[in-house]
C-alpha cells in the first residue's frame, strides 16, 4: 500500500473512487455534486491523499488546508474501505497542518454517525457545536475541531 497525492491522481480515477463510496453518504455525493466537476475542483483547490494497493483505491481524504487562505483546515471527506487506514490518513493531515503552522482542523459529521464521532474523538477532536443541516432534512450535524494552539 502507498499514499498518492494530488499530482499523481487522475480526475477520472478519483471519480471512480467517489462512485465506490457514493452510497456511504446520505445524501449521496452524486446528489450533491457532479462528480467529474467535483474531482477537478478538489484536485485543484484541496489537499487530496489516496491510499492504494496494487488493485484499487482503499481510502482517501479531502481537506482544504492552504495556510495562505485558512488558519484552520477544513476536512470535507474521509472515507476508508479498510480498518486502520483512517488513522493513517488523519495523522498525515495532522502532521501537514502542524508543519504548515495552521491552528487546527475542523470537520463535520451527522449526529447519528457514532463511529465517525468516536474516530475523531480518539484523534483529539472535540465537539464544538451542532448545526441544523439543510441537506439532510433536519438531522443535526456535529462540528468537531482539533485545536493545535492548546
Amino acid at each position: 500500500m502507498k499514499i498518492i497525492t494530488n499530482d499523481n491522481i487522475c480526475p477520472k480515477k478519483l471519480v471512480g473512487l467517489f462512485q465506490t463510496i457514493d452510497q456511504w453518504f446520505n445524501p449521496c455525493l452524486s446528489q450533491l455534486h457532479k462528480l467529474d466537476a467535483y474531482a477537478d475542483k478538489v484536485l485543484r483547490d484541496a489537499r487530496v491523499r489516496v491510499v492504494v494497493d496494487e488493485h484499487s483505491y482503499m481510502a482517501c481524504y479531502i481537506a482544504y488546508c492552504s495556510p495562505k487562505l485558512y488558519n484552520e483546515a477544513k476536512l470535507v471527506l474521509l472515507a476508508t474501505l479498510e480498518r486502520g487506514l483512517g488513522s493513517l490518513l488523519i495523522n498525515d493531515l495532522i502532521d501537514y497542518c502542524m508543519k504548515s503552522g495552521m491552528t487546527g482542523i475542523m470537520t463535520q459529521t451527522w449526529e447519528t454517525n457514532f463511529s465517525a464521532k468516536a474516530f475523531y474523538q480518539k484523534h483529539g477532536f472535540v465537539e464544538t457545536e451542532r448545526v441544523n443541516n439543510r441537506i439532510n432534512c433536519g438531522e443535526m450535524s456535529i462540528v468537531m475541531r482539533l485545536d493545535f494552539t492548546r
